[in-house]
């Protein structure tokens, strides 16, 4: 492969020589190509017929489901506030107002 004589192949034409890859041509003669072919260098063939280099293994198919569990809910920071801790109420004799929700 890293030898650019190896892409050296025959055709009517650059179109066929490339789309086809019918005949090498090692040594960059036309002589070496069927009457009335010319030959032609550094095209993107690999092989005689194929332009496309041979396909690596095939990998594993993809897992149907995740391989790791999710991660539990994020929780939010608690956040810090101005007002008196339970302590320091009591210390202070800080009473807190009574809620305006309604209780069950």
């Amino acid at each position: 492969p890293d030898d650019p004589r190896g892409s050296f192949f025959c055709g009517t034409d650059w179109n066929h020589a490339i789309t086809e890859c019918p005949k090498r041509c090692p040594n960059g003669e036309s002589s070496e190509c069927p009457s009335g072919w010319s030959c032609y260098a550094f095209t993107p063939c690999t092989n005689v017929g194929n332009i496309q280099p041979p396909s690596v293994k095939p990998t594993w198919e993809p897992t149907r489901k995740p391989i790791i569990r999710p991660t539990r809910k994020p929780v939010a920071p608690q956040r810090e506030t101005s007002e008196p801790t339970s302590r320091q109420q009591q210390q202070q004799g800080w009473q807190q107002p009574p809620s305006l929700k309604p209780t069950f």
